[in-house]
């Protein structure tokens, strides 16, 4: 396990919110050993700091075999894509980190989101 990893659990164990930062850990990846993915633990950290800032609407995810799937709604509110091969990527090209390029079946002629 990397520092960074080692520092992030530290800090979700100090806000009361490691498990849910794991569990969201697994659902992003997949993983059955949340340790190996470094990188997802702080995409899942970030995401579950948010929903304690503000909890996410019925319409940003949906469970799917016990695992939570962020809907396009959620990923155009988000704002850029995450590059983790999300099943509702709405940008394009897809699955590109910070890329905030939507689709154009979804947004003609540059159009924003509200």
């Amino acid at each position: 396990m990397s520092d960074k990893t080692e520092d992030i659990l530290y800090q979700a164990h100090k806000e009361g919110l490691r498990e849910e930062v794991i569990a969201t850990s697994q659902s992003l990846d997949g993983a059955k050993h949340w340790y190996t993915y470094g990188d997802k633990i702080e995409e899942a950290y970030n995401i579950v700091k948010s929903k304690k800032k503000k909890k996410l609407d019925h319409k940003d995810f949906y469970l799917e075999n016990g695992k939570m799937v962020l809907t396009e709604e959620y990923h155009i509110k988000r704002g850029s894509c995450c590059g983790g091969g999300c099943k509702h990527c709405p940008f394009w090209p897809q699955y590109v980190k910070l890329n905030k390029e939507l689709r154009s079946d979804i947004y003609n002629n540059n159009e924003t989101p509200n």
